[in-house]
């Protein structure tokens, strides 16, 4: 199947875009960097405002790559699965986007949401 979009597995920019990003969560020695509020972090919404969302917080820069990895696995597995042509290798595919997908979520809301403050969180 043609993709617009590469799977983010197999996409390098992604892995390295969010390890150079951890450099500014979390400290060598395992705690919290102080390098968190150091750049500026820009989100726009496709169907708010054109204002865009500002956070000087590199892990809700975390978050928002992290949200938006899961709802391509989601997108993706409502593509497969609305193929005319539907074999048993599709419905693997979908409950394995379907599946990838929930762990993102489940590791934004365990993981990194609980290290966010609650002004940031009200946007979610």
């Amino acid at each position: 199947m043609g993709d617009l979009l590469a799977d983010p597995k197999t996409t390098p920019v992604i892995d390295e875009y969010l390890t150079l990003i951890r450099g500014f969560v979390q400290s060598v020695e395992g705690g919290a960097s102080p390098l968190q509020d150091l750049l500026k972090f820009r989100w726009t919404q496709s169907l708010g405002t054109r204002e865009p969302e500002v956070q000087k917080c590199a892990i809700y820069e975390v978050a928002n790559v992290c949200v938006n990895i899961g709802l391509w696995y989601m997108k993706r597995a409502a593509k497969v699965a609305s193929t005319n042509n539907y074999v048993e290798a599709d419905g693997i595919e979908v409950h394995t986007c379907l599946r990838t997908a929930a762990g993102v979520f489940e590791y934004v809301l365990e993981k990194v949401a609980p290290n966010l403050d609650g002004s940031q969180l009200e946007d979610w």
